[in-house]
């Protein structure tokens, strides 16, 4: 498992990795690996309409589509993210210049937002009143993901129980960007 943190230092925004996120990332050669980033803000909106607030008029993470970029190139198969306190899961892709130079859409990455596991009911959203919690199992290929909610006095009951599909890196050093599109 590769961990890494950076402090940034413009809110809203998570900062390009020049490179070096795929370099770390990449490092485990000879081992079959599913690469995660864990983030606090989200990099796809997960509710159906957002309201911007007057003190917070952004929420989403301000250069989403960098860090998309940045992920996919460094062969990251799964985005787990928080502060929206609303479950979601969701996939994104962004088209970018592979090594020859051809614009190509790389290979998705799953997004999964864990939803809320402690906060004050009136941070939650109106069609979401529960806290949530998330287990992730990964298999072969895919991932189960399993939603639960729970409140003081409500029973604790599956929320949502899906395979999402994934790519894991063979761990051969293989170049992680984009696929040509004739691929």
């Amino acid at each position: 498992m590769v961990m890494m943190s950076r402090v940034v230092r413009v809110p809203g925004l998570a900062g390009q990795s020049n490179g070096k996120l795929s370099d770390e990332v990449r490092d485990q050669q000879g081992i079959r690996t599913l690469s995660m980033a864990v983030l606090h803000h989200h990099v796809l909106p997960t509710p159906l309409v957002e309201e911007p607030e007057a003190t917070r008029p952004v929420s989403l993470t301000l250069d989403a589509g960098q860090l998309i970029e940045d992920l996919q190139r460094a062969n990251v198969g799964v985005i787990l993210h928080g502060h929206q306190h609303i479950p979601f899961v969701g996939t994104t892709s962004r088209a970018c210049r592979n090594q020859s130079g051809q614009w190509a859409v790389a290979r998705p990455v799953n997004v999964i937002g864990g939803g809320s596991c402690g906060v004050r009911a009136g941070r939650l959203w109106n069609h979401m009143r529960n806290n949530c919690l998330g287990v992730y199992t990964v298999g072969k290929d895919s991932m189960n993901v399993k939603m639960y909610q729970y409140a003081p006095g409500v029973e604790f009951q599956e929320l949502l129980n899906l395979t999402v599909p994934l790519e894991i890196d063979a761990g051969d050093g293989a170049d992680a960007t984009p696929r040509d599109a004739g691929a």
